[in-house]
């Protein structure tokens, strides 16, 4: 974790001893982020999933 700053940030997450160990790095922080929302096809809506769960 970064505390060099006023604001703490999580640099890296390292992942051991399971089935799939792996590292994630994190970067790139306060820089604007463009989000779209997906195409109809690929919305999924939680309730009508969850009823077909039942």
């Amino acid at each position: 974790m970064a505390k060099d700053s006023a604001k703490p940030y999580v640099l890296r997450v390292v992942e051991t001893g399971r089935k799939e160990p792996g590292t994630l790095t994190l970067s790139d922080f306060d820089k604007p982020v463009t989000a779209a929302a997906p195409p109809a096809g690929q919305v999924v809506d939680m309730e009508q999933l969850m009823k077909g769960a039942s």
